[in-house]
């Protein structure tokens, strides 16, 4: 005898009656989720290196890239969008792997907005919340022609050139 089951009358009895019609069921795919802010890696004076969680949720079709979306906050540089391919699926029971991106070619000494979005077959996403991150500032080439001038008991005085980097910066 069969134990009783959800999908059919089962009696008191432990007897089970008629099996109910077949439902069909149809969810609605959609573009994916917004994937978390994206999070600063490392940064040198011209770059900076991004990473984030893949998303979760892909909608009903696979990520094919995600777009990364960089507004600086000088008035010189324009806003820019890159492509990222996306990594492979993790298992279910582990957290979901990260992509990384560089973002070259950035103006030292810029604060820059980062977004990220997941993009299917299905359309973009939404964008990530923002995130702040920013380029370092570049260090100035050594000075020139260094000489003292006077040597005392309680110091030295010194002299020199700046270079031409510096002087135009």
């Amino acid at each position: 005898q069969l134990p009783p089951s959800p999908l059919a009358g089962g009696g008191a009895d432990g007897t089970v009656g008629e099996w109910a019609d077949a439902v069909a069921v149809r969810t609605e795919s959609a573009p994916p989720a917004a994937p978390e802010a994206p999070a600063l890696v490392r940064a040198d004076s011209r770059a900076v290196a991004l990473s984030w969680a893949s998303v979760h949720d892909d909608g009903g079709a696979a990520v094919v890239r995600y777009e990364l979306r960089v507004d600086a906050s000088d008035d010189t540089t324009p806003p820019r969008g890159l492509d990222v391919p996306p990594v492979a699926a993790a298992a279910p029971n582990l957290p979901p792997p990260r992509v990384q991106a560089r973002v070259d070619n950035l103006p030292a000494g810029v604060a820059c907005t980062f977004r990220v979005r997941a993009v299917s077959a299905l359309g973009a996403g939404p964008w990530s919340a923002p995130a702040q991150a920013g380029t370092l500032l570049e260090t100035p080439p050594p000075p020139r022609a260094v000489a003292v001038v006077a040597a005392r008991a309680d110091g030295l005085s010194v002299r020199w050139e700046p270079t031409a980097a510096a002087v135009s910066a």
